[in-house]
Parts: structure tokens; sequence; C-alpha cells
């Protein structure tokens, strides 16, 4: 496939911060017609490491892909995943062996010759959204403690939002873990002229709806006029809050296009609602320090919580939905302590 698209969008703004843990790809006032891969990541870890991480893995992860881009313009999955290891190696080699590690999320979208890869590790968001359907055709699922409750059915769907653990990711790119924390991707050829790809830190979403991003995204207003208009609704929102917004121009389809996964519309990440889960798959919390970062200094303490298994809620086995609710509860006790201990 071969993509036109307008001049990308970027919205880096410090909120109520005293200072700025989000890293954009490519950088605000940078970002060209020309581009193709997008990036924004929102460190963790306190003044002077959050940003430390999110800026490292920015800039090792796309080095990585522009370097190893096949020559027919594909990027692959082995890649992406190649990618996020060189970010977490080069974390490694910043380790000052504190006891609380800087980390980050992290976003991708790629557009190729395959079509368009996204991915994502914690709760920064990807949405691909249709304005001629008025519809979300993609949007990526946080790595997150509140999700996991949702999808045991513990907590319902609203009270996510409310949640005093909605702040507690269970994925994120750090130093000093044995392994690298899972990468999720989807694929989609189904992209029309029109179309836009939005990435966005969680303080974007701090005080907005998908159906308010909806409208404003539907609104067929200039790509500049839609960020003005995001910013203005996030002004007061207390996190950084960043976001690459790309309007697709134009399509050219090739007639390798048919073998090129398109996944986006089954992606088990696409839909909240969607709960088939691989039973197998343990979440394991980042619990936030108590400071005016509450998704600051992470650690990998916390004991595991357990992922959702076959089927809706609807049709769980009533002994199934108890040991859920029982291993969750578990974690959140286990969590707890260690958290309170943190902090005295």
């Amino acid at each position: 496939m071969k993509f036109e698209i307008f001049t990308p969008i970027v919205i880096h703004e410090l909120g109520q911060r005293s200072n700025q843990e989000d890293s954009v790809f490519p950088a605000k006032g940078v970002a060209a017609s020309s581009d193709r891969l997008f990036l924004v990541c929102d460190g963790m870890g306190g003044h002077a490491r959050g940003e430390v991480a999110s800026a490292n893995v920015v800039d090792a992860f796309t080095a990585w892909v522009m370097q190893h881009t096949l020559p027919d313009g594909r990027v692959t999955d082995s890649i992406i995943v190649d990618a996020l290891l060189s970010a977490h190696q080069r974390l490694n080699t910043l380790d000052d062996g504190a006891e609380h590690k800087m980390g980050t999320t992290l976003t991708m979208v790629c557009l190729h010759s395959a079509g368009v890869s996204m991915g994502h590790v914690g709760d920064s968001r990807i949405y691909h959204v249709r304005p001629s359907q008025r519809a979300i055709l993609y949007k990526s699922i946080d790595h997150s403690l509140v999700y996991e409750l949702y999808r045991n059915g513990v907590i319902s769907h609203d009270e996510m939002v409310t949640s005093p653990h909605r702040n507690v990711i269970t994925r994120a790119v750090m130093p000093g873990k044995d392994s690298v924390d899972k990468i999720d991707i989807a694929h989609t050829t189904n992209v029309l002229p029109g179309d836009y790809f939005l990435l966005c830190s969680d303080g974007m979403l701090e005080n907005m709806t998908d159906a308010q991003l909806l409208e404003v995204l539907c609104s067929h207003s200039p790509c500049e006029a839609i960020a003005s208009t995001l910013v203005t609704m996030t002004k007061d929102n207390k996190d950084n809050h960043s976001a690459v917004l790309i309007k697709i121009k134009s399509v050219i389809a090739e007639p390798a296009d048919k073998r090129h996964p398109n996944d986006e519309h089954i992606s088990p990440y696409n839909d909240v609602i969607a709960t088939a889960r691989d039973a197998s798959t343990w979440a394991t919390p980042i619990i936030p320090e108590p400071d005016d970062d509450n998704r600051s200094e992470p650690t990998n303490n916390a004991a595991p919580a357990m992922g959702i298994a076959g089927g809706s809620k609807k049709g769980k086995s009533k002994l199934w939905l108890l040991l859920s609710m029982l291993l969750t509860a578990i974690a959140i006790v286990v969590a707890v302590v260690l958290f309170c201990n943190s902090v005295m």
C-alpha cells in the first residue's frame, strides 16, 4: 500500500505538572507529511526520570524501526518486537539501581507497504476513526488493573472511570526486568481517505469520553482546528497530555495487499466488551508512588492479577467468577500492602 497523509498534528501539553514526562515522535513543529512512523510515550518515575525513560525509548525504538525496515518497505511484527527489545536494553544501560524504576508507556502507529501496524504497551492509547461512518474502527485497550477487574466481572464498565485503581498499569517499558513486557500489535489494510489515526497519552483522555472524541474527529473541520479543539477541551487536565493526529489523504492499493494481515476488526483489544483472553495470561500491577504524578516510579513487586478466560461475563460459571474475584481481591490486598510499605 502507498499512503499520502496530511501534515500530522502534534499536541504536547504540560498540564498542571512541573515537568513534561511525555515524549512524542515526530516532535512538535517537526512532523511532516512524509512521516510514516509515529510514537507517543508517557514516562513515569518522577521528576527527571520519567522524561528520561520516554525520550530514550522513543529514540531507541524509532532508530531500530528505521534502520531495519525491509527493502520492500514492510515493517514486520518481528521488527517491532526487536525495536521494543532495543528500547528496553537502552533503559537497562541507564538503570541506577533505584528500588523504584523509571519507565514509560508506548504507543506506535506505522504506515508501511503492508498496511498500518499499531502497537502499544501500557495505558496510552490508539484510535482508528472513520468520520464517513462516524465510527471508531479500532481502539487499543489499556494494560491496566481496572481492565483486568472489569474483564473478571469485579467492576462494571462505568466503574472503571471512578475506580481507585484506574492509574495502576500492568505493562510498561522499564529497566531491571527479567523479561520485556509484551507489545500488543494490530494490523489493518482497511484504510480510506479521510480516516484518522490518533495516538495519545492517558492524560489526554482525563476528562474526555470516546463519544466526545468521536464528535470532535467527525466535525469535518481541518486538522488544525480539530487539534485546537482538543487542546481547549484538555486545558484544565492535571496530567501531561500529548497526542499525534494523522489524517489519511489518499491510499493506493497494490495486488500484494490481499496477502497482508488485516486483523484490526477482530483484535481482542478492539472493544472493551470483548472478553476473549488467554487463561494463562497473568498481569503484574505496577503500583504508583504517592506523589503528584499518580503513575510515577513503578515497582514490580506486586502480586499477579489474573486476566479473564473464555466467553462473556454472562456465560461464566459461578465457580469461575468467584475464583476470579478471589484472585483479584488477593492481588489488590497485596498491592495495597506493598504500596503502604513503600511510603513508610
